[in-house]
């Protein structure tokens, strides 16, 4: 084997060819997300990619968007697989890490030892990054400032991994109290995917999508969480009004089925819908009782441009809200509600996992049909090889945005980001 410090020319060449064949897929990409897009993200990504992005001191970057100059700051560093961030009434900042520990950014700087460690955490840290399993989604309780709750879902041993939503109080400095209020009946095979996320509506109803674990047929049986949102009390028991309640062989906390994976959830701060961004390639809104076809639908098929199997005769799905073609791979789903991006006022920011990236959707309306596919919005890369797979994004009490990144392999360092604007447009 040549050396690494002098290696010979014939050694260079694979490598050259490697790195154009890697060159030529990318530009490739490039075309094709531009074919697919609107007129109106051709001309958004045009505008932004005017200007090179400009790196400054330690790691920070700006970027120039339609409708703002941006800087993406490192917050803090040194992160193993982060994969939620949870704003405390303070500004504080708690990020889920996989490996089961809670981390803690005060005052802008990251505390060196976790604040909580969620027990019992199945931890797989070596596979793909869609199929890793730990610690996940973290959500602060609507009442937080009066019972203390913190909730998690995580992944528990046994049959390959089930998925669970537990509670903890967290007294400001510590965690203490963990409780497991649900545990979903989904298993699979050993290293499938178990992508979970959990969100509150304000009313302190509580949302948990949970992946179909690798098993197609989980997500159209309604005797089995798997591929399902459930919607659910905060005590973990079945919330009053879901759509199958007191039916023979249905499970009670279903609220949607027909998913394959969801990496972001989130609900509306106006309408109160329930968004969901699922694997690969869709932006839907949950309807109660609905079917959202997996795996009989999906724009990428089932990997590899397989093609999908037909749906039964009767079988009514729910087509895609927004798609993309080729996928982002979005991880992560916030809405925008604050005054530091006025022209970004409601509009949506998705994690993208392909290609290191935010990604924006200006929607027309808040006033939406859920059952209608959406073709009118502006879409918005706003940058691209931010330095690490980006896997969840939230909007901060100060009216700015945040990202957590992870890295490849996963156990290497991740990251907390902050987006703010440069300069304001005229």
């Amino acid at each position: 084997m040549a050396s690494s410090t002098n290696p010979r020319s014939e050694d260079l060449q694979p490598r050259r060819a490697r790195l154009i064949a890697v060159t030529a897929v990318l530009f490739l990409s490039g075309v094709a997300a531009w074919t697919f897009a609107s007129l109106e993200s051709v001309s958004a990504m045009a505008v932004a990619m005017q200007q090179p992005a400009r790196r400054e001191s330690s790691g920070t970057r700006e970027f120039n968007t339609v409708d703002y100059r941006i800087r993406v700051t490192p917050i803090a560093e040194g992160l193993r697989n982060p994969y939620g961030i949870a704003f405390l009434p303070g500004g504080d900042i708690l990020v889920s890490q996989m490996n089961g520990d809670i981390r803690m950014i005060r005052g802008g700087r990251l505390l060196p030892q976790p604040v909580g460690q969620v027990p019992g955490v199945q931890v797989e840290e070596s596979g793909p990054i869609f199929t890793a399993s730990g610690l996940m989604d973290i959500a602060l309780h609507p009442r937080f400032a009066q019972n203390r709750w913190v909730y998690f879902s995580y992944i528990k041993p046994g049959l390959g991994g089930t998925m669970a939503v537990g509670r903890a109080i967290f007294d400001g400095s510590a965690f203490s109290d963990y409780t497991d209020i649900f545990v979903a009946n989904a298993a699979g095979p050993q290293g499938a995917n178990i992508i979970t996320r959990i969100a509150f509506a304000p009313d302190t109803t509580l949302y948990f999508a949970v992946s179909y674990h690798g098993d197609d047929k989980l997500a159209q049986d309604l005797n089995s969480h798997g591929g399902k949102v459930l919607r659910l009390r905060d005590d973990g028991t079945p919330a009053p009004g879901n759509p199958f309640i007191g039916q023979p062989d249905k499970r009670p906390e279903i609220f949607t089925y027909g998913h394959r994976g969801i990496h972001g959830l989130a609900v509306h701060p106006e309408t109160g819908q329930v968004w969901i961004a699922e694997h690969g390639d869709e932006l839907n809104i949950a309807k109660a009782g609905s079917n959202y076809g997996w795996p009989f639908q999906g724009i990428m098929g089932m990997g590899g441009g397989t093609p999908t199997p037909p749906a039964p005769r009767g079988v009514a799905l729910v087509g895609p809200y927004v798609s993309w073609n080729p996928a982002i791979n979005p991880s992560g789903l916030a809405f925008y509600t604050g005054d530091r991006f006025p022209r970004w006022k409601s509009n949506i920011f998705l994690g993208g996992l392909a290609l290191q990236q935010v990604h924006r959707l200006a929607l027309p309306s808040t006033t939406l049909n859920p059952d209608e596919p959406l073709f009118t919005q502006t879409r918005e890369t706003l940058f691209t090889q931010i330095g690490g797979s980006v896997r969840d994004i939230r909007q901060g009490p100060d009216g700015l945005l945040y990202f957590v990144t992870v890295a490849n392999p996963l156990a290497a360092p991740g990251a907390l980001f902050r987006i703010e604007p440069v300069v304001l447009p005229n």
